[in-house]
C-alpha cells in the first residue's frame, strides 16, 4: 500500500520526472513524492481503504505500507486503519523516512507490526533529518535503514553505530542496502562481511525481478 507525499526528496540518489517532463531530482519513486503527481494518486476514505485491503489482501495477511512517507497522512485516519488491520491480526511492515515521531501511533508497538526506519546519509541530500527520539520507540523487531550510495556514507553510519548517544541506545535491527545504480552489491555485502558483520543486506528484490525503471503502484 503505497502513499502519495512526503516531506523529503533525497536528491543525492537520482533523477525523475514530473508529468510535464521536467527532471527533477530525488528518490526512485519521484511519482508518490513529488506534488505535481497528485492528480495520479486516488483520495480514498479509512473505511473504502479497509474494505479494500480486506478483500485483496486475505487471506495472505501481509501488508507492506510504504510511499512517499506514510506517517504524512492525517493521524486520525491511519490510526483508524492501522488499528483495525492489527486488530485482525495482520502482520504489517511499515517503510518511514525516519524524520517523522513514531510517538502518536502507539499501534507500531504492536508485535505484529515492524517498523523499517530510514536513517539519511549525506549521499542522500537529506542528512540530518532522523528523528532520534524514535529511538526509544524501536524495538528488537523493528530495523534501521541505512541506504548507500558511496564509501563516505557507509563510514558515517558505522561511526554512528559506534556512537554512544546512538548504537547503545539502539535495539532494532541494522540493514544496510545500496543505492540503486550507484553502488554495487558485492562491494557493499563484502563492507559490512567485514566492519559490521551483525548487521544485513538489504535488497530491492522487485528492481531484480521486474524491470527497474517500470513504475509500479
Amino acid at each position: 500500500m503505497r502513499f502519495g507525499g512526503c516531506n523529503l526528496r533525497c536528491p543525492g540518489w537520482g533523477y525523475g520526472e514530473l508529468p510535464d517532463g521536467t527532471t527533477v531530482r530525488g528518490c526512485d519513486t519521484v511519482f508518490a513524492v513529488y506534488p505535481q503527481w497528485k492528480d495520479s494518486w486516488e483520495k480514498v476514505t479509512p473505511n473504502e481503504l479497509i474494505q479494500r485491503i480486506r478483500s485483496e489482501a486475505e487471506p495472505h495477511r501481509h501488508l507492506c505500507i510504504t510511499g512517499g512517507e506514510p506517517l504524512m497522512q492525517p493521524r486520525k485516519e491511519i490510526n483508524a486503519v492501522m488499528e483495525h488491520l492489527v486488530f485482525r491480526n495482520y502482520s504489517v511492515d511499515l517503510f518511514t523516512n525516519g524524520s517523522r515521531s513514531l510517538e502518536p501511533y502507539p499501534w507500531h508497538q504492536h508485535p505484529n507490526v515492524t517498523v523499517v526506519m530510514d536513517f539519511k546519509l549525506p549521499g542522500s541530500g537529506e542528512f540530518g533529518s532522523f528523528n532520534f527520539d524514535n529511538l526509544q520507540w524501536l524495538q528488537e523487531k523493528d530495523a534501521v535503514k541505512f541506504v548507500v550510495k558511496d564509501r563516505h556514507d557507509f563510514e558515517t553510519a558505522v561511526d554512528l553505530l559506534n556512537a554512544d548517544h546512538f548504537g547503545k541506545l539502539l535495539r532494532s535491527q541494522i540493514f544496510f542496502g545500496p543505492v540503486w545504480g550507484a553502488l554495487e552489491l558485492e562491494q557493499l555485502a563484502e563492507w559490512i562481511s567485514r566492519e559490521v558483520p551483525f548487521a544485513r543486506l538489504n535488497i530491492q528484490t522487485h528492481k531484480i525481478i521486474w524491470d527497474p525503471e517500470a513504475r509500479r503502484t
